[in-house]
């Protein structure tokens, strides 16, 4: 398969390329932010469906995904997506400030100009070629940690090494910032679970402490 990038548009070679109702409804709840300081969740732009849609085979099955949310101008939206072969991962930033999906349905409605998008990364790497992964330190879920029976953590600050041949990539996954609440706990969980339930086993794992400012 060659994909080409066209301006912001991502066109699969050989095939048409169509946003389904059934493929909007089945990413939504994996192109959705979660609260942000009092904020309603949002839902990522159509560009980001349409660069997922071009980087993933129709018949890959979605299990998890990360969602990060910028919504100060310039608005971006960086997302990991696993699906049961490959992670995936789009990066797109718009001048202009809380960019989501309404606002892009707003603009449509009033035949406004859509404010272009920039899409800085797009990528997919099967999960089978994972190699190693890295965490920065982990997070405990309750104040009470060290009691024996309430011992829940997080695993946080995510890297990712993947192996082609000779040439070995690490990149950062799922964005490096604190874990606020429950639900985001649990997304995160189920991502990085499905992350090694892809992966070849056994798995090399490495701690190696980050800065979240870094």
């Amino acid at each position: 398969m060659v994909l080409h990038v066209v301006g912001a548009l991502i066109i699969r070679e050989g095939s048409s390329m169509k946003i389904t109702l059934e493929w909007w409804e089945t990413m939504a709840p994996y192109v959705k932010s979660t609260d942000l300081a009092g904020r309603p969740p949002a839902r990522a732009p159509l560009d980001v469906d349409v660069v997922f849609a071009a980087m993933i085979d129709p018949a890959d099955r979605i299990v998890a995904s990360q969602v990060r949310y910028n919504y100060a101008k310039p608005t971006c939206w960086s997302i990991w997506v696993v699906t049961s072969t490959v992670l995936a991962h789009v990066e797109i930033e718009y001048d202009e400030e809380c960019y989501d999906s309404t606002a892009q349905e707003v603009r449509q409605r009033e035949r406004a100009q859509p404010v272009a998008p920039k899409l800085r990364e797009a990528w997919t790497r099967p999960l089978a070629t994972i190699s190693k992964l890295q965490f920065g330190g982990f997070s405990p879920r309750l104040e009470d940690f060290n009691r024996y029976d309430n011992g829940e953590f997080c695993l946080v600050d995510l890297r990712v090494t993947f192996v082609e041949g000779e040439q070995r990539q690490t990149f950062p996954v799922g964005g490096n910032q604190p874990l606020r609440d429950e639900e985001e706990r649990k997304k995160w969980d189920s991502f990085v679970l499905a992350i090694r339930a892809g992966a070849p086993s056994p798995l090399p794992v490495e701690f190696v402490p980050s800065s979240r400012d870094g």
